[in-house]
């Protein structure tokens, strides 16, 4: 039996309390309790010092993509790109991540289930990263998002390709075989793929209820890729569970999210880095012409969806165009851009992400019994959110009640 003490810091436990002087005792990989400063403290246990610091849930991107570099215009690499390579490349960028204070992540897409692999990994303890959700890889319909053009006598397989209700029940069957944690849908057209309108419901509601009821009846949840408010208000009113991006909202998705309790995760970044990076940064015309048109209209869309009372979930679509591993953190600025408070931010990223992927009983606050996740800030994030960004932020970093990084060596497991 291992004992661990964070002492000396604020503690923000993520349940909506004011941070306070406190100690986080844990025992093994659970939280024993957050207990006074004064409170005597095991003689033998490991002690972490967090004088000045800020300490803080472990964060959870709730939307990433592991085997992306983020490069300007990824699709050809990604076809050349041997599959052992990207899910060596998958568990680097996922451990990146961790560094940086993400110690959950939920990974909406990767080939050959190479995210399944990674999680894999670090659930056997042959690697080091953060706990991964994975989805394998993202389910479309011919021509849909995803499902990139070529000219007619180039064939490129996609897995997760499905037409029509019986497949897309069939489709999820076989990812739930192979393990995954919860099924992603390309709702609507999307930014990166050529000849894809962003704002398009792609799915008949014959296919989307399919989808959907096969997933939760085989008990996992289930993301949806939506732009376009038809695609929103179409997959929501079947059951789904996450609406990913959301940019193009009005107020009858907005109220149809409120009313089921959908969650959103907004990626305000992803677009933003490809409006700001533009074509001078080698982002191919189409991205950045598609980033600009639902750019000014995401943000309103988030505004909406925080003012309705939408549950909002942090995620960032890491990978996408200069949309970098361990450059996460970034996103929580932009969302107090969008009306959020600086609290109602951090606790996208811990609470309620934690309620988005069905782990709220195990991770996203500081709570007697829960998974010793935490992190040790640098700064006040309550008073300046940027400080997440930073990259001498994230002092320390517990997974598990082990802890993966001190100050003075970025990444030690």
């Amino acid at each position: 039996m291992s004992e661990l003490v964070i002492v000396g810091g604020r503690v923000w436990d993520g349940t909506g309390t004011d941070p306070r002087p406190a100690t986080v005792v844990v025992r093994d990989d659970r939280i024993v309790g957050v207990q006074p400063a004064s409170a005597s403290l095991p003689a033998d246990a490991t002690r972490i010092d967090a004088s000045g610091g800020f300490v803080m849930p472990g964060m959870i991107d709730s939307h990433v993509h592991l085997t992306s570099t983020g490069a300007a215009n990824s699709e050809l690499q990604r076809l050349k790109d041997l599959i052992p390579l990207q899910a060596l490349r998958g568990a680097a960028n996922a451990r990146t991540m961790m560094t940086a204070g993400f110690t959950t992540v939920r990974d909406l897409s990767a080939p050959g289930f190479v995210n399944v692999a990674i999680r894999q990994a670090f659930d056997e303890g042959f690697a080091v990263g953060p706990r991964v959700l994975a989805a394998g890889m993202s389910l479309t319909v011919p021509g849909g998002h995803g499902d990139s053009y070529y000219r007619p006598d180039v064939s490129v397989a996609r897995e997760g390709i499905v037409n029509g209700p019986d497949e897309a029940r069939r489709a999820v069957r076989e990812w739930v075989k192979m393990r995954v944690d919860l099924i992603k849908l390309l709702v609507t057209g999307g930014v990166m793929t050529d000849g894809s309108d962003v704002g398009a419901l792609q799915w008949t509601p014959e296919e989307l209820a399919a989808a959907i009821g096969q997933a939760h009846q085989l008990g996992v949840r289930v993301a949806g890729h939506c732009h376009g408010a038809a695609g929103v208000k179409a997959a929501v009113k079947v059951g789904l569970d996450t609406v990913e991006h959301g940019t193009m909202l009005d107020e009858e998705a907005v109220a149809l999210m409120a009313g089921h309790g959908t969650f959103l995760v907004p990626t305000i970044i992803a677009g933003k880095h490809i409006v700001d990076h533009g074509t001078a940064g080698g982002i191919a015309p189409h991205v950045v012409r598609k980033g600009e048109q639902i750019g000014e209209w995401h943000h309103k869309s988030v505004q909406m969806a925080h003012k309705a009372g939408v549950k909002i979930a942090f995620g960032t679509d890491c990978g996408t165009p200069f949309n970098r591993p361990g450059e996460n953190a970034l996103e929580l600025g932009y969302m107090v851009e969008c009306g959020l408070s600086p609290s109602d931010a951090l606790q996208s990223a811990t609470r309620i992400a934690a309620d988005a992927s069905a782990l709220s009983d195990r991770i996203g606050t500081l709570e007697a019994g829960k998974i010793a996740d935490l992190i040790v800030v640098n700064g006040d994030p309550l008073s300046n959110i940027t400080v997440m960004a930073e990259t001498t932020a994230i002092a320390y970093v517990v997974k598990g009640g082990k802890v993966v990084r001190h100050p003075g060596l970025a990444e030690d497991a």
